[in-house]
């Protein structure tokens, strides 16, 4: 069960009698509702995408709208405070924990190799991304969290920044993904799968980072959005050139080209699921090993 769902049962048990239990249940409710498509998409793989968008539109706009319950109405405003710190070292403990992965997954890539030059070259050069993503962080909008969400409107701020780091994690699995294709093969041309994994993880970090300014400063930082476009354009660019050079491949060379994100897809959704806990270690490699089979 997501910590957020359990802890507003714990909440409005503990709180009985508390003028705070009616926001509790009010939560509680909610989060009983989204919890059903959640619960039904894990189970209805067809229907998952349509399911699974369809919770995140109740849990984000359940706060925006206080809540509201039968017989219990909306929250107030002033039941809506958040707690600036607590909220922004939880943010950071997440980022924290998603950095250590990168680089973790970039040792063990590395420690499997002949720990020669290009392997080494490819390993410090992963090194040095998860120091910089961590550096383009904290400076400044990651500093600035704490106040921002204790001014500011927590309907608003609490939940989108929740959803902004949720985009940021996913940008540091997929940079995970390709530190550890191009660690493994760092002199292989031609493979578009680490091209996407090396250039997408970065990009998709950056659109959240982005994001998260626009939310706390209320101002785009256009020197990000060079960088965003620059990554957009080599992906594509190289992409591209992959395509024509590998044009007169024979067919089951073609044939993989057209599936060019397989790959780094199935790797970046056991890297989610695993991250997230919605399966078990040994449920998704299971998975992952039929889907291997079935092509």
């Amino acid at each position: 069960m997501p910590p957020g769902r359990s802890r507003s049962i714990i909440t409005a048990v503990t709180l009985r009698g508390h003028p705070r239990q009616r926001r509790a249940l009010r939560i509680m409710t909610w989060y009983s509702l989204s919890g059903v498509p959640w619960l039904a998409g894990a189970f209805l793989p067809d229907w998952r995408v349509p399911l699974w968008v369809l919770a995140l539109a109740i849990d984000v706009i359940g706060p925006r709208l206080g809540w509201p319950t039968p017989r219990l109405g909306r929250a107030a405003p002033e039941e809506l405070h958040l707690a600036g710190e607590h909220f922004a070292e939880r943010y950071q403990q997440i980022m924290i924990i998603a950095l250590g992965e990168l680089v973790l997954v970039a040792g063990l890539s590395y420690a499997d190799t002949r720990l020669d030059l290009p392997e080494t070259a490819a390993f410090l050069l992963f090194f040095a991304t998860a120091v910089l993503i961590g550096l383009l962080y904290v400076t400044p909008a990651g500093v600035r969290l704490a106040p921002a969400i204790e001014h500011a409107d927590p309907a608003r701020l609490g939940v989108i920044t929740g959803y902004l780091h949720l985009v940021m994690v996913a940008g540091l699995v997929v940079t995970a993904v390709g530190a550890e294709l191009s660690i493994a093969h760092p002199t292989v041309a031609g493979d578009t799968n680490a091209v996407l994994a090396i250039l997408g993880g970065p990009t998709l970090f950056l659109v959240g980072r982005i994001l998260f300014s626009l939310a706390i400063h209320r101002r785009i930082s256009w020197p990000r959005v060079a960088a965003l476009v620059v990554l957009s354009g080599a992906a594509v660019a190289w992409t591209g050139s992959l395509s024509c050079a590998t044009a007169g491949a024979d067919r089951g060379e073609v044939g993989r080209i057209r599936r060019p994100g397989a790959e780094i897809a199935v790797r970046t959704v056991f890297r989610l699921e695993c991250y997230l806990g919605w399966f078990t270690p040994q449920k998704v490699g299971a998975r992952l090993s039929r889907w291997t089979l079935s092509r």
